[in-house]
């Protein structure tokens, strides 16, 4: 199945290569997103593209506000660390984690970097709640404003 061609989002999956560039296409990117929802009558809230999308649209909210995202060896060991977006328990839900490298975890289980991220998704319109998951390690599930809560 062919690769698309156009800008994706980095969901903290895998190792990101030229992160500079990269951030930079993200801001691009989000520019026009911001765009859409002004032309689209959905400003102050994500559009409907964003919630089918909900993992690329979250990522590239969170790449955009400047969070970096976590690269990950096939490994699994995480080489820098950052945000993971995955797919929410809940339909149009996504899961934010914080992976940290062996030498920067600490007692808070990314305590911090989960916050900057739920203060860079609610400037972006998104809603999220923190839960603890298994090894009571921290995540925010994220939804659109405007949205119901999912239920769990």
């Amino acid at each position: 199945m062919p690769q698309s061609s156009g800008f994706q989002a980095a969901t903290g999956h895998g190792v990101l290569p030229h992160r500079a560039a990269h951030k930079k296409a993200a801001v691009g990117a989000w520019a026009s997103v911001l765009e859409v929802r002004r032309v689209t009558g959905a400003v102050g809230q994500p559009a409907d593209w964003e919630r089918t999308r909900i993992e690329h649209a979250v990522s590239l909210a969170l790449e955009a506000g400047g969070v970096p995202p976590a690269d990950v060896a096939p490994s699994g060991r995480c080489l820098v660390s950052g945000y993971q977006v995955s797919a929410g328990p809940a339909p149009h839900s996504a899961r934010v984690v914080w992976k940290q490298r062996p030498e920067d975890r600490s007692a808070d289980g990314g305590g911090p970097g989960l916050d900057e991220c739920q203060r860079v998704l609610y400037e972006a319109c998104w809603a999220s709640e923190r839960y603890l998951g298994s090894r009571h390690r921290p995540y925010l599930l994220v939804w659109a404003r405007g949205d119901p809560a999912p239920l769990l």
